[in-house]
């Protein structure tokens, strides 16, 4: 397929047939819309802890937080995704332990009030990274 075959496919405007081919909706799209429908869709969800434990599950959403008010540890999810997951040290914090990881970089997480940590968080193929860094407080 030709430059400005792919063009035309990509500007909303694929003749019939590539439209039949590769399931492109033909005619102008809507990017305000579309945008809007994203923004929707990312939402925030608190990580309630479980006898201390966190569970990576993916299926949380994109972004998600837990409150550090005493120790737990965070285990590796054994499904693929990939998340944000933000730890917010309470007046109480306490030592966070990762368990399941293959591969574990950055920042230490402390125990002070008020200071934060952003983790992103990957399985992929049933291998799990995670990288912590520092969001001071």
């Amino acid at each position: 397929m030709a430059v400005k075959e792919l063009s035309a496919i990509a500007l909303g405007n694929a003749p019939a047939k590539a439209d039949t081919v590769i399931g492109v909706q033909s005619g102008p799209i809507n990017v305000q819309s579309t945008l809007a429908q994203i923004a929707e869709t990312v939402i925030n969800t608190s990580v309630g802890l479980s006898d201390g434990d966190i569970v990576v599950d993916y299926k949380n959403g994109y972004l998600q937080y837990v409150e550090n008010n005493g120790a737990f540890s965070i285990t590796a999810s054994e499904e693929d995704g990939t998340c944000a997951l933000l730890i917010e040290n309470g007046a109480s914090a306490g030592t966070v332990t990762f368990v399941g990881f293959d591969g574990l970089s950055g920042d230490t997480i402390d125990t002070v009030n008020q200071h934060k940590f952003f983790l992103s968080v990957q399985t992929i193929n049933g291998v799990s990274a995670c990288n912590v860094v520092s969001g001071g407080s």
